[in-house]
């Protein structure tokens, strides 16, 4: 059985590329090439291609265990280290074979080039489909987030494991293979392929490798020539592409994926905010995405000033759930200085800064209904407050208005939680400063029972508003209770030292989802959450987990 295919260039390789310059199977004159297959029924590592000058030429090249070699002069007496060593023809051109022992186990194996003083590097496995336990594949497709973290902890006895103890990965690549998930399930070759380019991910956002050395590495379990693309890039737009999949927002599919973080590295480089609206009206007519709310502006200077606030700021955004955000905010800041809606606190603010409740919608949010509160007209978060009462998560206040700015109590966020989740509500709460015979006894002690809170000193706090931090710990336990594996890796808020320890991995895991999103920048952890924000947080997890 062959690994993969590239769509170019030759037929199932690996690419060997120049670091520096990231631009693979192509040498500094533009004229030399590597590739290689491996070829897991006969254990065969197939090298070929030409040199940069024409005349014969010496290609050496190593095999050695994953992170054993890092250099041609790798240790030879090592006896799992195979080197060879051939001459071009007078062309230059070299293919040739090189049959690994009988004795190599399924393993990982880099292997080092050195054409005509070009020396490069990548890697193969010798796992093959077969080796995958039909009972693991299985658990993978059926078995919920227990079955992948458990094929996962597993890859060193398959072989999978690369080795690398620096660097705990493990919930990376869960999170990755949970992600892209095929409706149809996995089989044990596309399982094999997605748990690889979990890992390489995985050392893009941890910033072990830059993204040119992924697409180098990585590419036989990609399917696609991503190098290709990548490398036609600018070097602005390539830099700004590496810290978006740093900041990884990955989608169903490694297509879209790239797709997505080319579309943010495009964005923050804009040269001007022309430039910028042609970036964004590409992406959405590319996605189907209507364009209907800017359109109804109907006037020019308005709808061109959305873009000119949004090239403002463009800096400070780092997901495409952010630019969402800041889009739609400006749409509606726009509208609103046109005349064409009121507001009561509206949250659009000039410079394009997103609004501060981790509102993280799309370019269309949810269609507006018939008001339902006396106070909600124009304001910011009205389509999101109108869909949680149609869902009935969220209620309003006698005199029929619902103040979206008013501050959210920790029982209140507790009683929408479990509404979203569906949860039995009964009485019960273990909490000391949770009467039994108050409103919200049953609502906290759902959640409670549930994992999602745990209180402290045995006491809930039912009455004080929740804060952003302890929000996203609430919500990021939501995504854990249905199954989810969240990234927690550091999402690079500027303020980040004043996120309190017991929160930090929940607020970068949903912002790396772009579930809640910061401000210039910050997350503002110690704020309180309005009512607002927690409509609209609350329905994109809601719409997230569903």
């Amino acid at each position: 059985m062959k690994t993969k295919m590239f769509k170019n260039f030759l037929t199932a390789i690996v690419v060997i590329a120049l670091v520096v310059v990231q631009v693979p199977m192509v040498f500094a004159d533009g004229t030399a090439t590597i590739s290689a297959e491996y070829d897991t029924a006969v254990k065969t590592l197939s090298i070929e291609g030409n040199a940069a000058k024409a005349g014969k030429k010496f290609v050496t090249v190593v095999i050695a265990p994953s992170g054993t070699a890092t250099e041609t002069s790798a240790d030879l007496a090592n006896a799992n280290v195979i080197l060879k060593t051939v001459l071009t023809n007078a062309n230059g051109t070299f293919d040739f074979d090189i049959v690994l022992p009988d004795s190599a186990t399924d393993s990982r194996y880099d292997y080092i080039v050195n054409a005509d003083g070009f020396e490069k590097k990548s890697m193969f496995s010798t796992v093959v489909a077969s080796s995958i336990p039909s009972a693991t594949i299985s658990a993978v497709n059926g078995g919920g987030a227990s079955g992948i973290t458990g094929f996962v902890a597993d890859a060193a006895t398959l072989g999978l494991d690369d080795g690398n103890t620096s660097f705990d990965n493990d919930a990376a690549i869960a999170a990755y293979i949970t992600t892209v998930k095929p409706s149809t399930g996995y089989t044990a070759e596309t399982l094999i392929d997605a748990y690889m380019v979990g890992e390489g991910l995985s050392y893009v956002e941890n910033r072990d490798i830059t993204l040119g050395e992924f697409f180098n590495t990585y590419s036989l379990y990609l399917y696609e020539d991503y190098a290709s693309s990548y490398n036609a890039l600018p070097a602005d737009v390539q830099a700004a592409m590496n810290e978006a999949f740093v900041n990884d927002e990955v989608v169903t599919s490694f297509d879209k994926t790239f797709d997505n973080n080319l579309f943010i590295a495009e964005f923050v480089t804009a040269s001007d905010a022309t430039d910028l609206r042609a970036v964004i009206t590409d992406y959405m007519t590319a996605n189907g995405i209507s364009q209907a709310e800017l359109e109804s502006i109907n006037n020019d200077v308005y709808e061109e000033k959305v873009f000119d606030e949004l090239f403002k700021a463009r800096s400070q955004y780092k997901t495409l759930s952010s630019i969402m955000v800041a889009y739609n905010v400006q749409v509606a800041a726009q509208k609103l200085a046109a005349g064409q809606i009121t507001n009561n606190q509206n949250s659009g603010t000039a410079g394009g800064g997103t609004d501060r409740g981790g509102l993280s919608g799309s370019f269309t949010p949810v269609a507006d209904v018939t008001a339902s509160f006396s106070d909600m007209a124009g304001h910011w978060s009205k389509p999101y407050v109108d869909e949680m009462y149609k869902r009935g998560v969220v209620n309003g206040f006698a005199d029929g208005s619902f103040k979206p700015n008013n501050n959210v109590t920790r029982a209140e966020f507790a009683k929408m939680i479990a509404q979203i989740l569906g949860l039995n509500v009964y009485g019960g709460s273990t909490f000391t400063d949770v009467a039994p015979d108050s409103w919200y006894n049953g609502y906290v002690a759902a959640v409670e029972k549930a994992g999602i809170v745990t209180g402290t000193d045995g006491k809930f706090m039912p009455d004080s508003y929740i804060t952003r931090q302890d929000a996203a710990v609430m919500l990021a336990r939501v995504l854990t209770y249905k199954g989810h594996v969240i990234n927690k890796q550091s999402y690079g808020f500027n303020d980040e030292a004043s996120i309190s320890a017991y929160a930090k991995d929940s607020v970068n895991a949903m912002a790396k989802l772009g579930l809640i999103t910061g401000y210039d920048g910050g997350f503002a952890p110690k704020d309180n959450t309005t009512r607002g924000q927690a409509a609209a947080l609350l329905m994109r997890v809601a719409d997230y987990i569903k």
